[in-house]
């Protein structure tokens, strides 16, 4: 269950590298965190947009808000998102002890655990994602799981009954948890795709089934 989480979360990873003002009570502009240190974190479910924040002791630092992009809209030139780079998970003994996390680095709050992995086949390092702004039903982005159609839990050593197959399904990534459980028939009837998104099942075992652009 923990590697087909990561995994699916490794496959929907979008990171980006622009400064943009906004979040917090008190947004700034981006001079005022200039040479304040940056979070590491990487996305789940959006693109990566640092802000520059005011908080109430009057301080100023820098947070990772992912935004989901509205698949029916045509993609902002300016938006700060980039194309996914190459990430592969390493074991733990490779990223050394691990590290204290900052719970304010993330406008929403972080998504998962800490991954030791490596990006580019750069060194293994310590990570965390940040979630998007929580999903509701009338948002235009978001997916719609049907727990009607699933069936009971199930792992290599629980097989499926007859006419079910075992895969993870998630909704909405950095909102839902992942779910390893049994799905007969087609799984993608087991979701409704936002506007713009389709219904994917990754070729893996067990199966990944969510929706993508």
């Amino acid at each position: 269950m923990v590697r087909a989480r990561r995994e699916l979360a490794f496959s929907f990873l979008f990171v980006a590298a622009a400064c943009t003002t906004g979040a917090g009570d008190a947004p700034d502009p981006a001079s005022a965190c200039a040479g304040k240190a940056v979070p590491p974190h990487a996305c789940v479910g959006g693109a990566r947009e640092l802000r520059c924040t005011t908080l109430a002791s009057g301080e100023t630092r820098w947070q990772i808000d992912c935004i989901r992009q509205d698949a029916t809209k045509p993609v902002d030139a300016g938006a700060s998102s980039s194309p996914p780079r190459g990430m592969s998970p390493c074991e733990a003994q490779a990223c050394g002890p691990t590290p204290a996390w900052d719970e304010g680095d993330c406008v929403h709050g972080f998504y998962g655990e800490p991954s030791c992995s490596s990006i580019d086949r750069g060194a293994c390092t310590w990570g965390r994602f940040c979630r998007p702004k929580p999903c509701t039903p009338e948002d235009p982005t978001c997916n719609v799981l049907h727990p009607e159609r699933l069936g009971r839990a199930c792992d290599g050593n629980t097989p499926c009954p007859s006419g079910s197959n075992c895969n993870t399904i998630v909704a909405n990534l950095g909102d839902d948890e992942p779910q390893t459980v049994c799905i007969a028939g087609n799984p993608c009837d087991a979701l409704t795709c936002a506007p713009g998104k389709r219904c994917r099942i990754a070729l893996s075992d067990p199966g990944q089934v969510s929706c993508t652009r």
